[in-house]
């Protein structure tokens, strides 16, 4: 089960997520945060569930965001993830 925790302060947020990745049938050590980073700026998400899955649909956001300058957002990673978690 993956904790993750997002915590609004006066200076920005903090982002937290635990360490231990389920990757059938193993069980790792590793990051479940990812940096998002693109000409609109930098952002960072947290992971959870299969950890390939999770992997895929940041790399899916991140696709989008580059070819899509002229959009928000939020409002394409909104929707990469919803079709991304679709199928």
């Amino acid at each position: 089960m993956t904790i993750a925790a997002g915590f609004v302060y006066r200076d920005g947020v903090m982002l937290c997520a635990d360490t231990l990745i389920q990757m059938w049938p193993a069980k790792l050590y590793g990051m479940k945060i990812a940096p998002l980073t693109g000409p609109w700026g930098e952002g960072r998400v947290a992971c959870s569930g299969s950890y390939d899955r999770a992997a895929a649909a940041v790399d899916k956001c991140r696709d989008a965001l580059l070819k899509a300058r002229h959009k928000s957002p939020l409002d394409v990673i909104k929707e990469t993830v919803k079709r991304h978690y679709a199928d």
